[in-house]
C-alpha cells in the first residue's frame, strides 16, 4: 500500500519521486475498475457458496430420481 503512503518508499531503495509518474494510472485504474474489484472481492465467495449448493442440490435430486427407478 505505499501508494497511500503506508511504506516508507526509501526503505524499498526508491526516492519518492520515482513513484509519482504511477498515481494518475492507479487513481484511473481504481476510478474505472475499483467497483468491479470490490464486488468480485466481496460477493464473489458468496457466488462461488451458491453455485456450489445449486450443483449438490442438483446432484442430490438426481440421485433421488435414479435411486427410485432402479
Amino acid at each position: 500500500m505505499w501508494w497511500l503512503g503506508v511504506v516508507d518508499e526509501t526503505a524499498l531503495g526508491l526516492k519518492p519521486s520515482d513513484l509519482n509518474g504511477l498515481s494518475a494510472p492507479m487513481f484511473l485504474f481504481y476510478f474505472f475498475f475499483g467497483s468491479i474489484i470490490y464486488a468480485l472481492r466481496f460477493y464473489l465467495p458468496y457466488i462461488a457458496i451458491a453455485g456450489a449448493l445449486a450443483i449438490l442440490l442438483a446432484r442430490w435430486q438426481m440421485g433421488q430420481k435414479w435411486k427410485s427407478t432402479a
